[in-house]
């Protein structure tokens, strides 16, 4: 809704293949982005994403979508938001997310 997700936490294993569904039952449009972590294996790249098939663009309201793809593996916290303009905001000092958002749990 407009004011968060519901749920905020979600949890699955790495490399599991998730559908998630989104479904506006706010009065305004909001999307679902994953955020990246940082990763430290020598050899790899600085950070792991998810896949762009995970994120959901955004949503009137009363709308709904689904998007099926697969965990990354390395296992971590990663943010996901709704980053339509005023719902949720990065801050640069503790890269922490308030407003709209949820930690998607890779373990």
């Amino acid at each position: 809704d407009d004011t968060g997700f519901s749920p905020i936490i979600l949890k699955a294993q790495n490399l599991a293949t998730v559908t998630v569904t989104l479904r506006n039952t706010g009065t305004r449009p909001h999307d679902f982005v994953i955020g990246c972590i940082p990763i430290s294996y020598p050899g790899c790249p600085p950070q792991q994403c998810f896949s762009a098939g995970a994120n959901i663009p955004s949503l009137a309201p009363g709308q709904s979508a689904t998007a099926t793809f697969t965990t990354p593996n390395p296992e971590g916290i990663y943010d996901f938001r709704s980053d339509v303009a005023g719902d949720s905001q990065l801050d640069s000092d503790d890269g922490g997310v308030t407003g709209i958002w949820g930690q998607f749990v890779v373990q």
